[in-house]
């Protein structure tokens, strides 16, 4: 028995025949970088940047050869020099040093959303006299992430594209220190500003920017400088207020008592959100901090322990409890009748059936918790409508989980169908276990998990995403942006867990590491058995 065990044990470290294969992942995820070169053309100017910029690195560092994409990448990145070195804006998210003030959250379609489903109505603006929103833009962010790219991709150290583009650096660093952004504003009296408005406008109202920092930090270090004391200055502001807008902050920590009463502020389908532009400063900041890492430079862990924190609340694991939320605007003045039928599957409720009457607004909240991971609902709303009445409101019907106890995250819509005058079915299945049901905001937390040296939810995430879409679908600008950043960040994941990222420019040895996996166990077995039938001859 003792023998049969020794056995046993040599064989667990055997590979898996359903194993992940990096480098199928790889070259699947590539080709779909391939197929969506033309959504990114069509996308404005500075997220064509960072996005042509993202996936030179990722694709780089993955491995798997690419020559033509690289390189036509690499020389439209360069045709966009400008004469000072610098190239043109990205937008980075800083919040540190942006006027603030208290917001408020209020349900609206802005211009151009009205399309957008019922439970994504809500769009946080902060609203102050003078603006609604502001965009943060950098040169420096974007001068310093395109060089490391531009480096990734072949370009010799000493080029002129390289040189210029450092001595604008050199030259635009402040106090020796760190780097800046400019901001504009935007309302629904200005409309939405560019970074091109934002440099021409308001460029006197530069503010340190972490973004910039960071990947000033990871390229210069890569190209022999000494930054010390800009990394001292990132660590020491990479502070909870600096990573998260502190309107979210106050409902993601329980130790704030928020100035507002709205208890649903995450509009977004989870958090991070799916809309380009209410992203929060840890998402951009995580890509130019995972370059800094591979530096083998040291990152506050306090920072990346707090964002690990943050994401393991905001994590849609479907364990905890959830608030089913009902409701439906009448615009008539008079009292009607309704009936309420919810069935529950794989929760602590079982069937909810009420009837009752409602004025001008019907709303209705239903505390449950999951039990199983792939709970259902679904139910069927009635009520009468006058017959002097030709049209009939729309039924909201979505699923929030809970944060605090003060707050809680639109994770789900449901779908609902028509079924009569006054008639409504909806149903309610949740099918991920991620932030969101498309791969860049999982993407994005689990590259911060990276950070903090979790890789087990890495792995378990690399072996599933298959089943996410695209973020651009989900929040229906799928035209103006594509799929391209989820593919590059998934691709930039599958790098840096596979190893593949530290060891870019190394001669690399096709399946050596595999096939020494499978042989030494293997070797380890035959040798162990052949020694036992010797003793007992």
């Amino acid at each position: 028995m003792k023998k049969l065990s020794v056995v046993m044990i040599i064989l667990l470290f055997l590979p898996s025949a359903t194993a992940f294969s990096f480098e199928e992942a790889k070259t699947e995820v590539i080709q779909k970088l391939e197929a969506q070169v033309n959504f990114v053309e069509n996308a404005e100017l500075n997220y064509a940047i960072y996005i042509r910029s993202l996936e030179i690195i990722a694709v780089t560092r993955s491995g798997i050869p690419n020559e033509k994409l690289i390189q036509n990448y690499a020389e439209w990145l360069k045709s966009l020099q400008e004469d000072d070195g610098s190239f043109p804006p990205i937008i980075t998210f800083d919040v540190s040093g942006v006027p603030s003030c208290d917001a408020y959250y209020y349900a609206e379609r802005p211009k151009g959303f009205e399309g957008f489903p019922s439970c994504l109505y809500g769009f946080s603006f902060k609203k102050c006299p003078e603006y609604s929103y502001i965009t943060t833009c950098s040169r420096a962010a974007s001068t310093a992430l395109i060089l490391y790219a531009l480096l990734d991709a072949g370009e010799p150290r000493n080029s002129p594209v390289i040189k210029k583009g450092v001595q604008y650096l050199l030259k635009t660093m402040k106090n020796g220190t760190y780097w800046t952004y400019v901001y504009t504003v935007s309302s629904s009296k200005v409309g939405v500003s560019s970074c091109k408005e934002a440099e021409k406008v308001w460029g006197f109202k530069e503010k340190p920017s972490l973004v910039a920092t960071a990947y000033a930090v990871a390229l210069l270090h890569r190209l022999g400088y000494n930054v010390s004391k800009s990394l001292q200055w990132l660590n020491s502001n990479l502070k909870p207020e600096n990573l998260i807008n502190k309107d979210y902050l106050t409902y993601l920590l329980e130790n704030e008592t928020p100035k507002w009463e709205y208890s649903f502020p995450f509009y977004q389908l989870g958090f991070p959100s799916v809309h380009f532009y209410h992203r929060e400063p840890f998402e951009s900041l995580v890509v130019p901090l995972v370059l800094i890492k591979e530096e083998r430079l040291e990152i506050n862990q306090s920072a990346v322990r707090f964002m690990a924190s943050i994401l393991n609340k905001t994590r849609i694991s479907f364990a905890g409890d959830y608030t089913l939320y009902i409701s439906t605007d009448l615009f008539w003045n008079s009292k009607e009748n309704y009936s309420l039928s919810v069935l529950f599957k794989g929760t602590n409720l079982s069937q909810i059936t009420e009837n009752g009457t409602f004025y001008y607004l019907l709303s209705r909240s239903l505390k449950f918790k999951a039990l199983e991971k792939n709970f259902t609902i679904s139910g069927s709303l009635n009520f009468t409508v006058p017959e002097e009445v030709s049209w009939e409101p729309e039924v909201n019907v979505f699923l929030f989980k809970r944060l605090t106890n003060r707050s809680y995250m639109r994770v789900d819509c449901a779908e609902v169908e028509k079924c009569g005058r006054g008639c409504y079915n909806f149903k309610l299945y949740p099918h991920y276990d991620w932030w969101s049901d498309s791969i860049r905001p999982s993407a994005t937390a689990l590259l911060w998990y990276y950070l903090a040296g979790e890789t087990r939810a890495i792995d378990e995430f690399l072996r599933n995403y298959s089943s996410l879409k695209c973020e651009s679908e989900l929040a229906e600008d799928y035209q103006n942006r594509g799929c391209s950043e989820d593919y590059a960040l998934l691709l930039l994941l599958m790098d840096v867990r596979s190893g593949s990222f530290k060891g870019y420019g190394k001669p690399r040895i096709k399946l050596v590491g595999g096939i020494f996996v499978f042989v030494v166990p293997v070797l380890l077995v035959v040798l162990y058995l052949t020694k036992e039938m010797s003793c007992r001859r």
